[in-house]
């Protein structure tokens, strides 16, 4: 899944929007499978105009897997708490399941880095998830 935003410009026109981008993108790179991963974001970075940006918003692995166990199960309680089942919370992990596969978060900044984006910082993190902004 990808959401992705273009700043409407008229021909005569050289404005961007308010934070300065000509265009960004949003994009779950979690879900495409790691052996394409490099090949995409350089797709991405390509297509984006100088100064454009990618969000990404991703589900990370901790650089320690103590952490990574903490986060899960705070994750988990929170859906309990939330009104889902336990059948509902295996369901959708079992689903998820090598579908789903998660980066470091260093390892998603090295990806954007290397594929060419000179400004790569996270915006956002709640326990095992992330946002990253990433500018060409």
């Amino acid at each position: 899944m990808h959401v992705v935003h273009r700043q409407r410009r008229d021909q005569n026109s050289h404005r961007h929007n308010r934070l300065g981008f000509k265009f960004f993108q949003i994009h779950l790179l979690q879900f495409i499978r790691p052996l394409y991963r490099e090949r995409v974001v350089k797709a991405i970075y390509d297509g984006l105009a100088e100064n454009g940006c990618l969000i990404v918003v991703e589900k990370v692995l901790g650089e320690n897997s103590t952490f990574n166990r903490l986060f899960i199960k705070h994750y988990y309680e929170m859906k309990r708490r939330n009104g889902y089942s336990e059948m509902e919370i295996s369901q959708k992990r079992e689903a998820l399941e090598n579908v789903l596969v998660p980066y470091r978060l260093e390892e998603n900044k090295e990806l954007l880095r290397g594929a060419g984006f000179r400004h790569v910082d996270v915006f956002f993190k709640w326990y095992n998830f992330c946002g990253i902004v990433a500018v060409k």
